[in-house]
């Protein structure tokens, strides 16, 4: 060794046959070692403190789930849905979508017309800018003037109040949260004010509430009422969908899709 710290390496002392044969075996596990390393980085990647990223590289709008296994989202207003391995695209256009714990499946069109889905895509009569599904018996919609209205099976029934949209779960929880950012739970007669001021609303149980504020940030309800701050992939969030199983989506402000 110089001086300078330089490694001098001796000349070979073997056959040039068996310095052949040792190159190349230390070459192989260099490219194998680097396939290795590239592997982990990647799946550093698409991790992060218990989330696990699933957009499959497709930028989502919108997001929503009605299980561990029955979720999916709109990117590039075509609707997809998970099959449990990749998103799969329903092949119609979609602004919004929503999907609910018995696997019913609601959706809003660009033009406001509305989509469901049982076991085939079908027009339901009426105009919503938002739906939520918690399931086929607990379905709410927000029309563009803020109008509130509950699916009863067969029609839209206009509800009390004003929202900018809503959040219905299977138990019949529903939340709603107006364009001043407050957020409201649906007693059974009326609008109750909670506390807190988020831009997004999502609710997969009475005990199983999420939000996200104008920052960005991501909130979950406490069982004193109040908000904790759960631990969520750094960046910021545009939306949040949770099931009544406790299974949960995060979407990106980037339209990246987080699953825990």
């Amino acid at each position: 060794q110089t001086t300078s710290g330089e490694v001098v390496v001796p000349p070979p002392t073997t056959s040039p046959t068996t310095t052949t044969t040792t190159t190349t075996t230390s070459t192989t596990l260099t490219t194998s070692m680097f396939t290795n390393i590239l592997a982990a980085m990647k799946a550093a990647a698409r991790t992060a403190n218990g989330w696990t990223q699933i957009d499959g590289g497709k930028v989502f709008t919108n997001a929503s789930i009605g299980s561990a296994s029955t979720f999916g989202g709109i990117a590039g207003y075509q609707s997809y849905a998970w099959n449990g391995t990749s998103f799969v695209s329903d092949g119609i256009v979609m602004a919004q979508a929503a999907f609910g714990k018995d696997g019913d499946r609601w959706g809003v069109e660009p033009n406001y017309q509305i989509a469901h889905r049982a076991t085939s895509w079908t027009i339901v009569p009426g105009a919503l800018m938002q739906v939520s599904a918690g399931s086929a018996s607990n379905v709410w919609g927000v029309n563009s003037g803020g109008a509130i209205y509950k699916w009863t099976g067969t029609t839209w029934t206009l509800m009390p109040g004003s929202a900018v949209s809503v959040g219905a779960a299977a138990d019949g929880t529903v939340w709603a949260h107006t364009s001043s950012d407050k957020v409201y739970r649906w007693n059974g007669s009326g609008w109750v004010s909670m506390p807190g001021t988020f831009r997004w609303i999502a609710v997969g149980s009475a005990t199983n509430v999420w939000a996200v504020n104008a920052a960005g940030s991501v909130y979950k309800l406490n069982t004193t009422g109040g908000w904790d701050v759960p631990v969520v992939p750094s960046g910021t969030f545009i939306g949040v969908s949770t099931a009544s199983d406790g299974t949960t989506l995060l979407l990106g402000n980037d339209g990246t899709l987080w699953k825990k």
